[in-house]
């Protein structure tokens, strides 16, 4: 299963339908991005484009929002 068939299932749950969600890929396709847009996440982060500290600050920053 790939992170957009976890999100559907997370949204299909009572629990996962308003949890936050950023995903975490190395997937840079813009379908892809989109499709996850529509479901519903807070952040699509490219790995490759992050640092581990610039992670963590901005998961912060949905956490706290």
């Amino acid at each position: 299963m790939d992170g957009l068939q976890m999100l559907e299932k997370l949204r299909n749950d009572n629990w996962g339908k308003d949890a936050s969600v950023v995903l975490l890929t190395n997937i840079s396709d813009t379908n892809k991005i989109e499709e996850a847009r529509k479901i519903g996440i807070q952040a699509y982060m490219l790995k490759a484009e992050w640092k581990m500290e610039q992670i963590v600050d901005q998961v912060k920053k949905i956490i706290h929002n």
